[in-house]
């Protein structure tokens, strides 16, 4: 059945709205193609999406074909520490990337997305340096999915 947007659309949507649930402490922020209208804060996430990448080795034949892709979403995570707090910087950004990772994939079949995706997974951790008084993360997403060859907005699995 053919969802009201681009399949890859609805898994971001997905995604948004489970850490938007889970982490309420969190602050997520979608990026836009405008200008960047935020300031970099504790406890807050970017979620930025990638160009879609075909993956012709999932494709499936039918009529019509499905086609595959990888979707990459980067989870940007950044840490803000008070000048008060003790805390090694570092276990501020694992315990956050531990948090997001927990929340993503605690229902059972989580990588499906609802019957959108065929598989996800995480990608490595990386440390970000910054020169501006916070620390940052990044903590890929690889989704991938098949849409009908005639409509992004229809699931194949």
């Amino acid at each position: 059945m053919p969802l009201d947007v681009p399949v890859d659309e609805a898994i971001t949507d997905d995604v948004v709205t489970l850490l938007e649930d889970e982490l309420t402490d969190l602050e997520i922020i979608r990026q836009t193609n405008q200008v960047d209208e935020w300031t970099p804060k504790n406890d807050q996430m970017v979620i930025v999406r990638h160009a879609l990448e075909r993956l012709p080795e999932i494709d499936c034949p039918g009529n019509p074909p499905a086609i595959g892709y990888e979707m990459v979403l980067h989870l940007r995570l950044h840490v803000v520490q008070s000048e008060h707090d003790t805390e090694p910087i570092d276990k501020l950004m694992s315990i956050l990337s531990a948090d997001v990772q927990a929340a993503v994939s605690q229902a059972a079949g989580w990588y499906h997305w609802d019957g959108k995706a065929i598989d996800s997974e995480f990608g490595s951790f990386e440390r970000i340096s910054t020169d501006t008084g916070f620390a940052a993360a990044l903590l890929p997403l690889r989704v991938r999915y098949r849409v009908s060859e005639n409509n992004p907005y229809e699931s194949r699995l």
